[in-house]
């Protein structure tokens, strides 16, 4: 690939990782989770796609001092433009995250509570409850078992 087509490449795939990023922070925002599966793939492709163009760029500064002054400008100012959408998509999906790492910690504390489970189980080394005792509150169940045959 030359040198121009390198650069044309790594713009296009930055700015079609743009846009797949606008879109699943909206699709974040809007809480619309299921829809977000549909743009997964395009995102991998895209990001692993981006990687090597990045690379390629690293790897040969050359490329970069054949663009005029106004094309780096533009290239920089693109950059720039990735550079934030990609930390609003990271905050978005840190959000997401917390999110439902909060719905989990609530769903599981519940279920503690309901089984009378303790909140800070026993340090190490010691044995917590087991068997029915782990689903019971304090009070024992009586169990009688018939020991003639």
């Amino acid at each position: 690939m030359d040198t121009r087509a390198t650069l044309e490449a790594f713009v296009e795939t930055m700015s079609a990782l743009m846009a797949v990023l606008g879109e699943e922070t909206e699709l974040l925002k809007e809480k619309r989770l299921k829809d977000m599966r549909t743009i997964q793939n395009r995102k991998s492709q895209l990001s692993r796609e981006y990687a090597q163009h990045q690379e390629t760029v690293y790897r040969n500064p050359a490329l970069l001092r054949t663009l005029s002054d106004g094309e780096r400008s533009d290239l920089r100012a693109l950059y720039k433009r990735f550079r934030t959408i990609l930390s609003d998509n990271m905050l978005a999906l840190r959000a997401a995250h917390d999110s439902t790492d909060r719905v989990i910690k609530v769903f599981v504390e519940t279920v503690r509570k309901k089984r009378g489970i303790p909140e800070n189980p026993p340090p190490r080394g010691m044995r917590g409850r087991e068997g029915y005792g782990a689903y019971v509150g304090q009070a024992a169940i009586p169990v009688a078992v018939d020991r003639q045959l």
